[in-house]
């Protein structure tokens, strides 16, 4: 019966985080393709630096989206005071 239960409640929240990772791939997509031109057309190191940050951040996030996307346990953690949060450390 727990476990029918978490099977449940995993599917809705795959449902529902892949309409909310749709709205983000297609921004995320842009900002890579806009800091690839960047980098291209401002080759100084400043640039590069910033451009730098900005592309480890939207990867840092597609990679959290891909993890989203796969997962196949619902698993919490513990975030703040009595806050839990999914664990994407898998």
């Amino acid at each position: 019966m727990h476990l029918e239960i978490s099977q449940q409640r995993l599917q809705a929240i795959r449902e529902i985080l892949m309409g909310v990772i749709g709205e983000f791939e297609k921004p995320l997509g842009e900002m890579k393709s806009i800091t690839d031109g960047i980098k291209q057309k401002f080759p100084s190191e400043t640039q590069k630096n910033y451009v730098k940050i900005i592309e480890e951040n939207v990867n840092r996030i597609i990679d959290r989206l891909e993890k989203l996307k796969t997962l196949k346990v619902y698993k919490t953690i513990k975030y703040i005071k009595d806050i839990k949060m999914l664990d994407l450390s898998a």
